[in-house]
Parts: C-alpha cells; structure tokens; sequence
C-alpha cells in the first residue's frame, strides 16, 4: 500500500518504552479512497507516533516522520507526534515534515502539529527538526492552525531546547489561517533555550 490509515506507530499502556529509528510517512486521515486521496467527513486525526492513553516516561527518538495528512472536511488534527498522556517523556532527534490538516474552522485542537504536547507535565523535547515544508495545501473555506510545536492548556514543567523549527507553511485557502513555530497557552510553565526559529512570511 502506498498509505497507512490513521497511525504510524500507537503505543498505550507502556512504562519507559523506547520508540527508536523508524521512518514512518503517508498517514493519511481518510476513509474514502486511499487511491484517490479524496476528501472524507470521517472525524479521525492521524497521527505518525502516538501515546495515547496509560504512557509514562517513554523515549521517542531518531525517527523520521513526513507526509501525515488529514483531508477530513471538518478540519480534524493531523500530528507528527502526539503526546496525549503520562508525564516526563522525552522526545529527541526526530525528523519531522510534511503536516497537514484540511483548514476548517477551529484553531486550538484542530490543526496540523509536527509535536503535540495535549497533555502531560515534565515532558522534554529537544534536539528535534521540524519543518512545514512538503505540506500540502488545505482546501477549507475558514482558518485552521499549523504549528511546529503545539502545547495544550494544563501542561507544565516543561523542557523545550536545542530544537529546529521551520515555518514555511505560505499557500492558504482560508483567510485568517493561523501557522506558528510553537503554539502555546501563555499560562504554561517551561524552559525554552537555544531553539532556532525560521519562519516564512506570510500568504
């Protein structure tokens, strides 16, 4: 198959599991026709590694994560990487393009996220490169979010260093589309040193 459906890699349940030197691209959020890579309004988000539910201190390191799409109408998330539970994962010297989400109407959870940090305190993500480029283009008819690095409401402790983050996302359907190096609530508590930001002026 020249696609996966819905998840890369989907760890849950897992005390201080290594996730390590995998290449993991074309996930693809739909249900329609992986041939055709048409449209759907089934609501998944896909994503390339995912820690779901019931994860502690796992590793997710030197893989190389592009090209995970979401062409749901709704606008529904696509993700790199999503840390969605547990507390003091580490994540570092990933490669990550190539995210995309279809552009529609809400910025916060929705949206397209080379990292995702949904929940979770202690987390360390450093020495990462992520980068926009490859992205398709979304074809909504209001804004959506891309971001490098997306951080929820309620995370904390947070270590951010030593990352690449490349914003060249320019090729919007939707006026008032959002795109970021990182996206973050202003409440949450971190470290962030020794990061380079790049971004693309605006279309």
């Amino acid at each position: 198959a020249n696609y996966v459906y819905m998840c890369g890699i989907f760890v849950g349940g897992a005390t201080s599991a290594v996730i390590r030197d995998n290449t993991i691209l074309n996930i693809i959020g739909n249900t329609n026709s992986l041939s055709s890579l048409s449209t759907t309004t089934t609501s998944t988000s896909p994503r390339g590694i995912d820690l779901p539910l019931n994860d502690a201190t796992c590793t997710i390191t030197r893989n190389t994560i592009t090209n995970v799409q979401n062409l749901n109408t709704g606008g529904y998330s696509a993700a790199g990487i999503r840390l969605a539970s547990g507390n003091s994962h580490v994540v570092t010297n990933n490669l990550i393009s190539g995210f995309l989400q279809y552009e529609n109407g809400s910025t916060g959870t929705f949206g397209a996220y080379g990292i995702y940090i949904s929940a979770g305190t202690g987390h360390i993500i450093d020495n990462n490169s992520i980068s926009t480029r490859l992205a398709g283009i979304g074809n909504g008819l209001s804004a959506g979010e891309n971001a490098c690095l997306k951080i929820n409401v309620g995370t904390s402790g947070l270590i951010i260093r030593n990352n690449i983050f490349e914003q060249n996302f320019t090729q919007f359907y939707a006026a008032g589309t959002y795109k970021w190096c990182v996206a973050m609530p202003t409440q949450t508590t971190l470290t962030m040193n020794n990061n380079a930001y790049f971004i693309t002026p605006s279309g």
